[in-house]
């Protein structure tokens, strides 16, 4: 089928409704968790086995580490660098000095309350309130003991809290002075902490939650109106579908249901063009059906990641997942939109070869190789663009481009040495391409088996005998052709006449009917020159054979004996022209008792004597 979507809508509905209802779960559990305390994202862990923790960069005696706050990079710490991880001594590894400062940094966010829900009785959203004040919280640079540190105060909490210390290794990598470098941080910190205590005021989540209660009623009605467009679409595509299976089913019923399995040629041809114009219109109402359910994806995707990045506590799970998952949503997103473009780019293109005639071959012959090559084109073209995007994704994923390119040739080297004969495959369909030894609608003779091309690809011929079998050869396999479509046919006809035949009379008699034959107005249309009365082929025991040679159009060659047969028959029958018979020769001798037994041999000549004929 061309379009196997149209006949999964089950799937594909169950798909969509599963997906709505597991992204409406885990947006109810956003609203909820978006004020659960102390939810913060994992931190990176060290990776088994890597030299460096993930994250950390070592710049020759020294080793950065990037300090985030809710998933955000806020600046990067140095550390002198560590050799021996597992026992450090008394350094302390710049990751661990970046996970303290985080966790201060946490330690201001942190809710008051570590209930789980407002209280009805009037507790509210007010046992949410962060610990910190954002109206009076401060970022100062203090000294202790020599040394340059950040502290937060606020007006419940006298005590200050110590952030971090700016030590001298910070300065030199930011090439500033511990001043200025301390200045620089401490206004990071003001505005990020004091953001992040807004966002978490209860006046602020209710906002939030009634935007979010919004998003979730505009992504339900967008996503009905994407779901009905939808079915209006299908509906359409299992129409067009089922007439594209009509038609293919009567143009191989004809071709099936004729004694050579041939004279349906040509409806099976007007059934390929017509089927050739469906799948233009299939590629489109496809291309529709396909943007409908990205649509789905689009909306309730999106809208989820907008609901987490609206609450404090889920935005930094927005941000990982609008990275890496985003990012092989829009790889796949853009394969699949490539890919059918490309379909309707090569349709195209075929529609502009068979208007316009920049090839010299006739129509009939290019009505043939127009829909054999589009489906080669359309499936290398899928291949391609597959491989491609598999090598994208690779890539997002943090496998090196060059990774990629040196295993898919260490593969490409094992396959062609594993399935030598899938490349031969691949190399021999290519040629029969480019060279049009054959097309879909030519009946050939392949490997001693003979039928109707239905199907070629790079890998495979497919052909439908006169029993209706359809018989798959290995395109390596071909290595004759006999093409009885190409350009011309030819009647190669032959009739035997009795041996006491006046043979002027029955030569005068044939060439007269092959002339009626060629000025016959329907017959002569598949004619492309007169006839050819060879004359008198040979002479055997069956008769004369008179020789006749009949150039037809392809495929016209069945047709034309079977009329010139006819006419023939009834021609020399009225002429009382008896046909050729097999002759015997019989052989006689008289039996002696007395005699020795050596019988003499009497021929007798049939012609000379025809009451001595035998059948």
């Amino acid at each position: 089928m061309l379009f196997p979507h149209c006949r999964r809508r089950r799937w594909i509905v169950g798909f969509l409704l599963s997906f709505q209802l597991v992204f409406l779960l885990a947006g109810q559990g956003a609203l909820a968790g978006a004020q659960l305390p102390g939810f913060t994202p994992p931190s990176g862990a060290v990776q088994e086995g890597a030299r460096l923790p993930d994250g950390v960069t070592r710049l020759g005696s020294l080793e950065i580490a990037p300090v985030r706050l809710a998933n955000r990079e806020l600046f990067r710490v140095v550390a002198p660098a560590v050799i021996d991880r597992q026992n450090p001594g008394t350094q302390i590894p710049v990751e661990w000095r970046a996970e303290t400062i985080e966790d201060s940094l946490a330690e201001i966010l942190r809710l008051a309350d570590s209930g789980l829900f407002p209280e009805p009785n009037g507790g509210g959203w007010e046992m949410y309130r962060s610990a910190y004040d954002p109206e009076t919280l401060q970022v100062s640079i203090a000294r202790l003991n020599n040394q340059t540190i950040l502290i937060a105060t606020d007006a419940n909490h006298l005590q200050p809290l110590t952030l971090l210390t700016v030590s001298d290794l910070d300065a030199r990598y930011y090439s500033l002075t511990v001043p200025e470098l301390a200045e620089r941080w401490r206004e990071i910190l003001q505005t990020t902490l004091v953001d992040a205590l807004l966002q978490r005021q209860p006046d602020v989540l209710q906002q939030q939650a009634r935007r979010a209660f919004l998003m979730a009623i505009g992504m339900i009605a967008i996503s009905l109106a994407l779901w009905l467009l939808w079915l209006l679409l299908s509906r359409r595509c299992r129409q067009l579908e089922s007439r594209h299976q009509q038609e293919a089913t009567g143009s191989a019923a004809a071709v099936m249901h004729d004694d050579d399995g041939l004279a349906g040629r040509h409806q099976f041809l007007a059934g390929l063009r017509s089927q050739f114009k469906l799948e233009r219109r299939l590629s489109l109402i496809g291309l529709g059906l396909w943007l409908t359910v990205w649509g789905q994806v689009v909306v309730w995707l999106g809208g989820l990641l907008w609901i987490y990045a609206l609450f404090p506590a889920t935005a930094p799970l927005a941000e990982i997942l609008s990275t890496r998952l985003l990012s092989l949503l829009l790889i796949w997103f853009t394969v699949g939109l490539l890919n059918r473009i490309g379909n309707i780019a090569i349709v195209r293109l075929a529609r502009a070869w068979e208007d316009n005639h920049f090839l010299l071959e006739d129509d009939q012959r290019r009505s043939l190789r127009i829909p054999t090559i589009v489906r080669s084109l359309k499936g290398c073209k899928t291949t391609a663009v597959y491989l491609l995007g598999l090598g994208w994704a690779l890539n997002v994923l943090g496998v090196s481009l060059s990774s990629v390119l040196t295993l898919s040739a260490i593969l490409a080297l094992a396959i062609s040495f594993a399935s030598q004969s899938l490349v031969k495959d691949l190399v021999n369909g290519f040629l029969i391409l480019l060279e049009d030894q054959y097309a879909i609608g030519d009946y050939v003779t392949l490997c001693q088996v003979s039928g109707l091309v239905e199907n070629l690809n790079l890998r495979i011929t497919q052909l439908r005998d006169v029993e209706g079998r359809l018989i798959t050869v290995p395109n390596s396999q071909i290595t004759l052709v006999e093409n009885w479509t190409r350009i011309w046919s030819r009647v190669d006809f032959s009739v035997a006449v009795a041996y006491d035949t006046d043979l002027k009379k029955a030569l005068s008699l044939i060439e007269t009917v092959a002339q009626a034959l060629f000025t016959d107005p329907i017959w002569g249309s598949k004619l492309l020159e007169p006839p050819q009365v060879l004359g008198i082929d040979q002479a055997s025991h069956e008769g004369i054979v008179i020789r006749v040679w009949l150039i037809t159009k392809p495929m016209k060659q069945f047709d034309v004996r079977r009329e010139m047969t006819r006419r023939v028959w009834l021609a020399l029958e009225e002429a009382q022209i008896e046909v050729g018979k097999p002759q015997q020769v019989m052989w006689h001798h008289t039996a002696d008792v007395s005699a020795p037994l050596q019988p003499e041999p009497t021929w007798v000549n049939p012609i000379a004597d025809p009451s001595q004929k035998t059948g």
